[in-house]
């Protein structure tokens, strides 16, 4: 899934972002303004993360609706 795949690299951003934030967080002056654009990176990436995820569910839930049978009731071929 490729959604899957946005998340995956996703998640591997925010990791990242915060292993800087960690990184940057007692270094000198300069390196205050890579923090905050770390800081920035790091929410940006949740952003993205949370997007991805209700575009995930949003996908399920199409395509359990895909899946009704015609009474009512529905298939789950897929859970999260």
């Amino acid at each position: 899934m490729a959604l899957q795949k946005q998340l995956d690299i996703e998640l591997k951003v925010k990791q990242g972002a915060e292993n800087m934030i960690q990184m940057y967080s007692n270094g000198p002056s300069k390196d205050r303004k890579l923090h905050g654009t770390a800081q920035q990176l790091l929410q940006d990436s949740k952003t993205k993360i949370e997007v991805i995820r209700m575009q995930i569910l949003q996908a399920v839930q199409t395509n359990e609706l895909a899946f009704d049978n015609g009474d009512g009731l529905h298939l789950n071929c897929c859970c999260l």
